[in-house]
C-alpha cells in the first residue's frame, strides 16, 4: 500500500480522534519488527506512522485465509486504524490521566520488585491497560480485527528474526523446537483472545503458542482473577474490567502472576506507544509534577522510578534561588540558539546556511539521498550571551569537598535525648527520606541542607551566565573518598551522582585523590569545603582521636594537612564548619585555624537553616570580581 494513500485514509479519523490535520505523519521506512509502528511524541503532539509499503501480503497464505473470511480491508490500513483507536481509548478509558496512571505504575513496580523484576514496571503496566482497552475497543469497534492482525505480525517478524544461515536455526525451525515468542506476549495474547477473541482470532495465532502447561494455567489464573470465564457476555467483560476502583488489585495480582514469565530479550511491541509512559519519560516537567506531588503530599517515593532520578529532580525543585546583584553593566550580543520546529530542507527558499547539522527528517521529497534530508529550524530563541572576544576562560572551576560521615544524616529538630517509640514513628512518619537503607537522609537532616546550598550555587552560576563556561568537581569524604572529577558543564549529572550517594560512615579524606583532583590542577580553582566534624587524619596528632574501632585502620593512613596547605595557597578556598549548640570541637578547631593561617575563609554554621543562602552567598561572592571584569573587558 502506498504511504500517501495510506496517511489520507488514516487521516480520515482525524476528527473523530480529536486531531489536527497535521497530527498524522506518515513514511514509508520499514520498522525493525513487523511492518507497521506508530511513535508518539506528546511534547509536539504529533503521531508518526511507519509502513513497509512493501510487503508481500499474497506470500503468507495464513494470513490471506484470514483476510479472506468476511471483510477486510488493506491489513496496513487496519492495523493503524486499531492502534489509533486503541490508543485514543488509553485517554479516555484506562488509565484515562496522569494520575490513574501513576497509581498503576507504583503498584506494578512494588509487585515487581518483590521478584526482583523491577525493569519490566513499564512494559507490565502497559499490558495491563492494553487489556482493558482491548476488550472495550472490541465492544465499540465490533470489527477490531487490526489489532489480531497486528499481534500475528509482531509474532512472525519475531520468528523470522530466529532465521538466517545458522545450521542449528534451520535445524531447530524444522523441528519445531527454535524459540517463537515470549512466555509472558503468549499470556498476554492468550488472555486477551481470551477475553474478546473470536474463533478465526484464535486459528491465525494458535500456531505460535507453545502449549505449555505453565503458561495456561497463567492465564487461567489471570481470567480468575478478573472474575471472568470464555463464557461471559463481552458486555459483561468490558464493565469488570472497566470499574477503574479495582485496577490497583488487578494491576499488582496481573504483575505477580506473570513476573516469572518475563525474560531478558527485546521486549515484542504490545500495541502502540503508551502516551502516558511516554510522558513521564520524556517530559521533564511531568516527572518534576509527579515528584512534587508526592514530597508535598504522600512523603513516599514512586517505586518506578529510580531513587536517584527522585533526589535529583526533587533537589533542582526546593534548591533556592537567591540573586545576587552584581554592579555592572551587563555587556552581550544575541545569539539564535534553541532551534525548534524543524522543516525539511528546500534549496528554493533555504541557503546552506539556514542547515541545522544537529540532525536529519525523513523526507520522500528530499533533493538529496532517498528518504533523508537536512533539517532547517523554522523558528528559535535569541539569548544574550556576555563575552570577552580577547580573552577564554575568565571564570574558575569549581569543587565542593563534602563531609559524608554519620552524623551530617543527623535530624537537626529531633533534640530529644531519649525519644518515645511513638515520637519516633511520628518523626518518620511527618519526614521525606531520600537515597535508599543506610545511605538515606531526612528533609531535615545537615546532609539536606548542604544538597539544597549546592544545588541553589549551581542556579546562581546559571543565572549569571557562568555555568556553561567552567567545570566542576564534587569530591566526598566519609570511609572513602569519592570524586565525580573535572566535569562539563554538561556533565554535571555526573557530579550530582556523587552527591546523591553519601556513605554516612566515618571522617577520613583519601590524600591520593586530593592530590590527583586539586593539588595537580594547575589553573586555580574555587574550593567550598563543609563538614560538621573532625578529620580524624587531618595530621598525626589526630588520628587518636579516632574510635577505638578505627585505629588499627587509620594507623596506615596518610594525614592530608600538607596537601591542603599547598591547595590554600595557590587556590580560592572557603570552609564551612557546621556546627550545633552542643557540639564540642576537637580536631575542628585545629582545622579551621591552620586553614585560616594559609589564606582560607572560614566560616561558622550554628543555625542550619542558613547553610544554603551562606554556599550561594559565597559562590557570588567569589566569582563577583570575574563577572565584574568580564563586563568592563
Amino acid at each position: 500500500m502506498n504511504y500517501k494513500d495510506f496517511q489520507a485514509e488514516i487521516r480520515g479519523l482525524n476528527s473523530l480522534l480529536n486531531l489536527t490535520e497535521d497530527s498524522i505523519r506518515v513514511y514509508p521506512v520499514k520498522p525493525s519488527r513487523g511492518h507497521i509502528e506508530i511513535k508518539l511524541s506528546p511534547l509536539t503532539g504529533t503521531i508518526d506512522i511507519n509502513i513497509d509499503e512493501n510487503w508481500q501480503i499474497g506470500k503468507d497464505s495464513l494470513l490471506c485465509s484470514y483476510l479472506s473470511k468476511g471483510y477486510h480491508e488493506h491489513p496496513l490500513l487496519e492495523m493503524g486504524r486499531d492502534l489509533l483507536f486503541h490508543n485514543f481509548a488509553h485517554s479516555q478509558i484506562c488509565p484515562a490521566s496522569f494520575e490513574v496512571h501513576h497509581k498503576l505504575m507504583n503498584v506494578v513496580a512494588k509487585a515487581l520488585k518483590e521478584k526482583g523484576k523491577s525493569s519490566y514496571t513499564g512494559y507490565v503496566c502497559h499490558a495491563f491497560e492494553d487489556i482493558v482497552v482491548n476488550s472495550w475497543c472490541k465492544l465499540n469497534l465490533p470489527h477490531f480485527k487490526g489489532m489480531v492482525i497486528f499481534f500475528y505480525d509482531q509474532l512472525a517478524s519475531s520468528r523470522e528474526s530466529f532465521s538466517g544461515k545458522n545450521f542449528l536455526k534451520k535445524f531447530a525451525r524444522a523441528f519445531n523446537t527454535g524459540p517463537r515468542i515470549s512466555s509472558f506476549y503468549e499470556i498476554f495474547i492468550q488472555v486477551n483472545l481470551s477475553l474478546w477473541g473470536e474463533e478465526d482470532d484464535f486459528y491465525l495465532l494458535k500456531k505460535f503458542f507453545t502449549q505449555k502447561k505453565e503458561v495456561e494455567d497463567a492465564k487461567t489464573r489471570i481470567i480468575n482473577l478478573f472474575g471472568l470465564k470464555d463464557s461471559v457476555e463481552l458486555q459483561d467483560t468490558v464493565e469488570v474490567l472497566s470499574d477503574s476502583s479495582r485496577w490497583e488489585i488487578f494491576a499488582r495480582e496481573f504483575s505477580l502472576l506473570v513476573a516469572d514469565f518475563l525474560e531478558e530479550e527485546k521486549k515484542i511491541e504490545l500495541s502502540c506507544e503508551n502516551f502516558f509512559e511516554k510522558q513521564i519519560t520524556e517530559n521533564r516537567n511531568v516527572r518534576k509534577k509527579i515528584v512534587r506531588r508526592m514530597y508535598e503530599k504522600s512523603k513516599e517515593k514512586p517505586d518506578y522510578i529510580e531513587s536517584i532520578e527522585v533526589t535529583k529532580t526533587l533537589y533542582e525543585m526546593l534548591a533556592p534561588e537567591i540573586p545576587i546583584q552584581v554592579a555592572t553593566e551587563k555587556k552581550g550580543r544575541a545569539f539564535p540558539v534553541v532551534p525548534f520546529d524543524f522543516e525539511p530542507f528546500d534549496p528554493q527558499i533555504h541557503s546552506r546556511e539556514d542547515i541545522d547539522l544537529g540532525g536529519v527528517l525523513v523526507d520522500a521529497e528530499s533533493p538529496f539521498l532517498p528518504l533523508i534530508n537536512f533539517r532547517v529550524p523554522r523558528y528559535h530563541y535569541d539569548i544574550s550571551i556576555p563575552y570577552r572576544s580577547e580573552r577564554k576562560g575568565a571564570f574558575p572551576d569549581i569543587c565542593f569537598l563534602i563531609d559524608t560521615s554519620a552524623s551530617m544524616a543527623d535530624d537537626v529538630e529531633n533534640k530529644i535525648a531519649i525519644p518515645t517509640v511513638s515520637m519516633i514513628r511520628q518523626m518518620i512518619r511527618s519526614r521525606f527520606y531520600f537515597g535508599e537503607g543506610k545511605c538515606s537522609w531526612s528533609d531535615k537532616s545537615k546532609y539536606h541542607h548542604v544538597l539544597l546550598g549546592f544545588n541553589g550555587a549551581i542556579k546562581w552560576l546559571t543565572s549569571q551566565g557562568i555555568a556553561p563556561y567552567i567545570h566542576y568537581n564534587v569530591i566526598t569524604f566519609s570511609r572513602n573518598t569519592l570524586t565525580s572529577g573535572w566535569r562539563e558543564y554538561y556533565e554535571l549529572d555526573e557530579c550530582k551522582k556523587i552527591a546523591y550517594l553519601p556513605q554516612f560512615d566515618t571522617t577520613i579524606i583519601d590524600h591520593r585523590v586530593i592530590e590527583s583532583q586539586l593539588l595537580k590542577k594547575k589553573e586555580p580553582f574555587i574550593l567550598i569545603i563543609l563538614s560538621d566534624g573532625e578529620i580524624f587524619n587531618w595530621d598525626e596528632s589526630t588520628k587518636a582521636y579516632s574510635p577505638h574501632r578505627l585505629r588499627d585502620f587509620i594507623r596506615g593512613v596518610k594525614p592530608v594537612k600538607p596537601l591542603f596547605r599547598k591547595i590554600v595557597e595557590k587556590n580560592m578556598v572557603s570552609h564551612i564548619q557546621i556546627s550545633e549548640g552542643d557540639f564540642k570541637p576537637r580536631i575542628s578547631t585545629l582545622t579551621c585555624r591552620d586553614l585560616a593561617q594559609w589564606g582560607a575563609e572560614i566560616y561558622r554554621v550554628n543555625d542550619i537553616n542558613t547553610l544554603e543562602s551562606l554556599m550561594i552567598k559565597i559562590t557570588g561572592k567569589i566569582m563577583s570580581p570575574y563577572l565584574q571584569d568580564l563586563y568592563e573587558g
